[in-house]
């Protein structure tokens, strides 16, 4: 942290994101997803987008179907490897 207790200098990759648990159904993990990407203040990666969830079982497999649904529907864009809200 900085020297008074504010993160803003750290680079974005050695802030801890916050993690929520992953929702339980696909409309909420959809929401989920599109307002992490909604709030972020750069383009983040699939990894990055991952990291901000936790939850037991294979839920990071379905996590690039999500993404694709989102670019579908003009809520997410990719630009690169990087998505960003659309």
């Amino acid at each position: 942290m900085g020297t008074n207790g504010d993160d803003s200098r750290l680079p974005a990759e050695r802030l801890q994101p916050t993690r929520q648990p992953w929702p339980a159904t696909l409309p909420e993990q959809v929401a989920a997803i599109a307002q992490l990407l909604g709030s972020a203040t750069r383009p983040l990666t699939e990894s990055e987008l991952a990291a901000h969830s936790s939850g037991k079982g294979p839920w990071k497999k379905r996590l690039p179907q999500i993404i694709d649904t989102l670019i579908a529907l003009g809520r997410a864009h990719r630009q690169g490897a990087r998505l960003s809200a659309g």
